[in-house]
C-alpha cells in the first residue's frame, strides 16, 4: 500500500497491487492481505485514480477497488459461484483485466468481455516464472489490432524507450515494474514523456500489423 501511494504521488494513471501470496498463508497473512489493499484502495479513491488488485479478487470486491486482475490460471480456477459473484460485481461497476500470453489465452480472454487485455512478456521479465518466449513488438503490434478490448503491454519494461516502442506498436498502456526505481516520483515524468513520444509516433506513423503472431511456448 506504501508503494501504491508513493507511485499515484508520482502521478501515475492507472495502478495494480500485486501481493504474491506464500505457500502456506495463515489468518495474520490474509489479514494483513486485507489491511494492505483496504489502504491502497483510500489512497486511490483519494488521488482519483483506478486501481486494480491483482488476484486476490474477493478481498478487492470487499474493499471497493476500481478493478481486478486475473491470470489465465486464476480464470480457470473459478467454479460457477465465483463466476456468478464476479459478474455481479462487474455489473456494479467492477473494471476486469486479464493476462494473455498466447493465441489460445487471447481467444479465452476476450470471451470474458474484460476491460483490458494484457499482452506480455513483451520483453524477458525476471518478476514472475513462466515458459512463454517474449511475445515482442511484433505480436503486440498484433494483439493491439485483433483484440476486441484494449491491450496493456507487460513484461522486461525497464526502460522508457521500451514504453514508447510499446505506445507506438498499439499498446493502450504499458505496465512499469521495477522500472519506477526507489523514487516513482523522480522517475515517472521520463516514463510519462515517452508514452507521450510513442503515442504521437503511432499516430503519425504508418501501420503495419503482421498477418499472424509468432509462437510464444
Amino acid at each position: 500500500a506504501a508503494r501504491v501511494a508513493a507511485v499515484l504521488a508520482g502521478g501515475a494513471d492507472t495502478v495494480q497491487l500485486r501481493i504474491k501470496t506464500p505457500p502456506s498463508p495463515d489468518a495474520a497473512w490474509q489479514a494483513g492481505l486485507r489491511a494492505e489493499i483496504a489502504d491502497a484502495v483510500g489512497a486511490a479513491r483519494a488521488a482519483g485514480k483506478p486501481l486494480y488488485i491483482n488476484d486476490h479478487w474477493r478481498e478487492a470486491i470487499a474493499a471497493g477497488a476500481h478493478g481486478v486482475h486475473l491470470g489465465q490460471e486464476d480464470l480457470v480456477a473459478l467454479d460457477d459461484d465465483d463466476r456468478r459473484t464476479l459478474a455481479a460485481a462487474r455489473t456494479r461497476g467492477l473494471a476486469l483485466g486479464l493476462s494473455s500470453h498466447s493465441l489460445w489465452e487471447l481467444a479465452r480472454a476476450a470471451g470474458e468481455a474484460p476491460d483490458y487485455i494484457a499482452c506480455g512478456p513483451v520483453w524477458p521479465t525476471t518478476t514472475k516464472a513462466m515458459p512463454w518466449h517474449p511475445q515482442g513488438l511484433h505480436n503486440l503490434a498484433w494483439w493491439a489490432t485483433i483484440a476486441p478490448a484494449p491491450v496493456v503491454a507487460i513484461g522486461g519494461i525497464l526502460e522508457p524507450d521500451q514504453l514508447a516502442q510499446a505506445a507506438a506498436h498499439g499498446a493502450a498502456g504499458g505496465c512499469v515494474v521495477r522500472g519506477l526505481g526507489a523514487e516513482p516520483a523522480a522517475s515517472l515524468p521520463a516514463w510519462r514523456a515517452a508514452w507521450q513520444q510513442g503515442t504521437e509516433a503511432r499516430a503519425h506513423g504508418a501501420k503495419q500489423v503482421p498477418d499472424l503472431p509468432h509462437p510464444t511456448l
